[in-house]
C-alpha cells in the first residue's frame, strides 16, 4: 500500500493531515498525484515520478512536499539544474524545511561549493526531527527522509575539505555515535584526524573502515603508517 492510498474517501474535498508533528492543508487530487509519483520514483521511473508530481504542484503549488519530492527525482535523473530550484522553492515556502535544506546542500557539494554546501547542511542538521522512520518505509526510499548520521557525515566531510577540521569532527564523532559501523563517516573521521596532524588517531578509524568493506581503506592505512 502507498503512503496515501485510501487516504481520502472523495476527491477535491480540501483536508488537513499532521506529518513529522506538522500540521498541513492537502487537497486530495494532489496527494493522489502525488502517490503516483512515489510509486514511479519507487520503480526508478524517475521521468515518471517528475510529471507525476508535476501535476501535483499544479493542483496545489502551496505544498511545498511536492517541490521536494520533484526535485529528488530531478536530482537522481543527474539534473541538478531543475533540482536546485525545486528546493529552493520548498526553502522559500518553508524556511527550515530539514530534507531540501539537505538537498540543496549536495547540489552544492557537487559543486565544489563546500561553504555552501556546509550552511544548508547545518540547516537540515538544525531542523532535524532525529528520528528514525524506517519502520514505516519513509527512510528506505529515501524521497521524504534522510537519516541524521548521512546529515552529520556529510556534513563532517565537506567541513574537513575546508580544513575546518575541529568543527568537521564534531558532526564526524555524532555520525558514529549514532552509528558507529557507518563507514563513510569512520573512513572521514581517519581522514580528518590525519589531515588534522594527528595520524596516529586516524589509524584505528582507517583499520574499522577496511573491516567495514571500504576499498580504499588498505592503501589510505599504508600511506599513514609511513608518514
Amino acid at each position: 500500500m502507498g503512503l496515501f492510498d485510501d487516504l481520502f474517501k472523495k476527491k477535491g474535498i480540501p483536508e488537513k493531515m499532521n506529518f513529522l508533528g506538522k500540521e498541513y492543508e492537502i487537497n486530495p487530487d494532489a496527494m493522489v498525484f502525488s502517490q503516483q509519483g512515489l510509486d514511479k520514483y519507487q520503480e526508478q521511473d524517475y521521468s515518471g515520478a517528475v510529471t507525476a508530481f508535476t501535476k501535483a504542484i499544479n493542483a496545489q503549488p502551496t505544498n511545498q512536499n511536492f517541490y521536494t519530492m520533484r526535485g529528488t527525482a530531478y536530482e537522481d535523473m543527474g539534473n541538478d539544474i531543475e533540482a536546485e530550484k525545486d528546493f529552493k522553492k520548498t526553502l522559500e515556502l518553508l524556511p527550515n524545511d530539514f530534507l531540501s535544506a539537505y538537498r540543496l546542500g549536495m547540489v552544492y557539494s557537487r559543486k565544489k561549493d563546500f561553504e555552501n554546501a556546509v550552511k544548508w547542511l547545518k540547516v537540515s542538521y538544525d531542523n532535524h526531527p532525529g528520528l528514525n522512520l524506517e519502520h514505516i518505509g519513509i527512510g528506505k526510499n529515501n524521497i521524504l527522509f534522510i537519516d541524521k548520521k548521512v546529515v552529520c557525515g556529510n556534513l563532517g566531510n565537506f567541513l574537513t575539505q575546508l580544513k575546518r577540521f575541529e568543527e568537521g569532527i564534531k558532526y564526524l564523532d555524532e555520525a558514529i555515535k549514532i552509528d558507529p559501523n557507518y563507514p563513510n563517516a569512520v573512513l572521514t573521521m581517519g581522514l580528518a584526524l590525519a589531515q588534522s596532524g594527528k595520524p596516529k588517531e586516524g589509524i584505528p578509524f582507517i583499520e574499522k573502515a577496511g573491516k567495514l568493506g571500504v576499498a580504499q581503506a588498505p592503501m589510505i592505512l599504508q600511506m599513514l603508517k609511513n608518514m
